[in-house]
């Protein structure tokens, strides 16, 4: 019940809104943290991971919310999952470098 209370907030008008107006910025830090060196190649193996994962042909399209939920779900995990693996002051440096603010490193 918990959960399906945190995907309907998720799921909301304001917070899928405040995602759009986001999304071009964790566009651009994702995008700069793939082409950074720094980022280790096992980190980098999960978006292609995610991204296979919607190539796959089967889907449990079938199975009531988890089937409309399921691609949601890949890519929240997948995209936690690549920034845990990143290192943490790469990360920063790509957020700060994509709000237009300096890193002080």
């Amino acid at each position: 019940m918990a959960m399906r209370a945190s995907l309907l907030r998720l799921a909301s008008p304001l917070t899928l809104g405040r995602a759009a107006l986001y999304a071009p910025r964790f566009l651009r830090v994702f995008l700069g943290l793939m082409a950074d060196r720094r980022v280790p190649a096992a980190a980098k193996l999960i978006p292609l991971l995610v991204a296979a994962y919607f190539l796959f042909p089967l889907d449990v399209d079938w199975l009531p919310v988890l089937g409309w939920m399921d691609d949601i779900i890949v890519v929240l995990i997948g995209g936690r999952a690549f920034v845990r693996f990143c290192p943490a002051d790469v990360v920063s440096e790509h957020v700060a470098a994509a709000s237009g603010r300096s890193w002080g490193g």
